[in-house]
Formats: C-alpha cells, sequence, structure tokens
C-alpha cells in the first residue's frame, strides 16, 4: 500500500516493486484504500489525493481496442503492457471489471465527491462484448494471429461475484449469476459444488 504505490498514476503494484497491476488488483487496492480510511489509518485528505489521482489516470488510459480496461497496466506509467509487462494489449477480463464495478460502486455511494470522476471512467467503456442479452459474461484474448476472440469467462463462486459488479451498474446478468453449471463431490457425505 505504501512500498508500491505509484505516486504519478494513483496505481499500486500489484507485486512488490513489480510496476505492473490487473483491473482485479487495482480493485483490491481501492478496497484496501477505502478501509484504511474508514480505519482511521490514512487522514481523508489523502484518500482524497489518491482518489483524485487514480481517477485522473482511469480517465485518460488507453483500452484494449477501445473497449474496456486491458487485462494489465504498467503502474509507473498507465501504459497496457502484456503479462511481461512489455508495451501491448492483451484483451479484457469480464471477472477483473465485474469486481472494479463493485468498488467503484462502493466509492461512489459512500463518498459522492468523487462519483463524477467515477461516471466518467465507467461510461466510456464499451459493454456490447463483455455481456450478452442472456447476461453471460465474456473476456476477451488474442489468437495467435493477433484477432481478437471473445470466451465465456467465469468460474463457480468468482463469474456469480463479478456478475454482481456488472448489476450494481445496471446490466442484466442472469447466466453469469447463476450457479450451474456446475457438479458436486461428496465429501464426508456432503455434496460440494465444483466447476
Amino acid at each position: 500500500f505504501e512500498n508500491n504505490y505509484q505516486p504519478e498514476t494513483g496505481f499500486v503494484n500489484a507485486v512488490d516493486k513489480y510496476p505492473s497491476t490487473t483491473m482485479w488488483d487495482t480493485a483490491s487496492y481501492l478496497g484496501g484504500l477505502v478501509a484504511a480510511y474508514e480505519l482511521g489509518i490514512i487522514e481523508k485528505n489523502e484518500f482524497d489525493i489518491r482518489m483524485v489521482t487514480i481517477l485522473k489516470t482511469f480517465n485518460k488510459m488507453d483500452f484494449f481496442r477501445n473497449e474496456l480496461p486491458n487485462k494489465a497496466y504498467n503502474t509507473k506509467t498507465a501504459q497496457k503492457v502484456n503479462y511481461a509487462n512489455q508495451p501491448g494489449e492483451i484483451g479484457f477480463s469480464a471477472l477483473d471489471l465485474g469486481r472494479l464495478l463493485i468498488w467503484l460502486k462502493i466509492i461512489k455511494e459512500r463518498y459522492p465527491e468523487h462519483s463524477n470522476g467515477i461516471d466518467n471512467f465507467v461510461i466510456r467503456w464499451n459493454f456490447c462484448n463483455v455481456l450478452d442479452k442472456e447476461g453471460t459474461m465474456y473476456g476477451a484474448v488474442l489468437s495467435a494471429d493477433n484477432k481478437v476472440m471473445y470466451v465465456q469467462e467465469g468460474r463457480l463462486g468468482y463469474e456469480e461475484y463479478a456478475a454482481k459488479g456488472f448489476q450494481l451498474w445496471g446490466f442484466n446478468t442472469d447466466k453469469a449469476s447463476r450457479p450451474e453449471p456446475y457438479s458436486e463431490i461428496p465429501i464426508f457425505d456432503i455434496d460440494i459444488p465444483y466447476d
């Protein structure tokens, strides 16, 4: 939270001393920022400075194919990167974005002074390929020949959790919100779901 904060962008390294992050990790940071303020670890001024900085970055960063935030960004430059932290784009993750939407909604509701910055960020998103009309979530990946493929994304638990983020912003996630399909395995005579 302190050692890996990048004051130029407001991002935080997902791993110690490695300047890269995903939107899942960025959502974790936003949750940590809210907790640090609400627990009295940081003052409101620091909370606001950090929020304004990251919202400024959110509102100027490039998206994957002009659709949605890329899967990874360099925390120092806010540039799209691949998993080796080299410049480029690799797709987007519906799961990561759903988690980010949850924390953006929490901050928007608790701290309305930051709602304009949050709304300006989310309104830039093109939701056309991340959700279908049945409420299934899709991530984007690049094929070997650099073509975009939209693939159903989600696992038992993660999918329903991420779907909640899209629901909070008014989207239909009927299919993604259902735990099915899953299988069960008996453990000590209790059927435990898995996928």
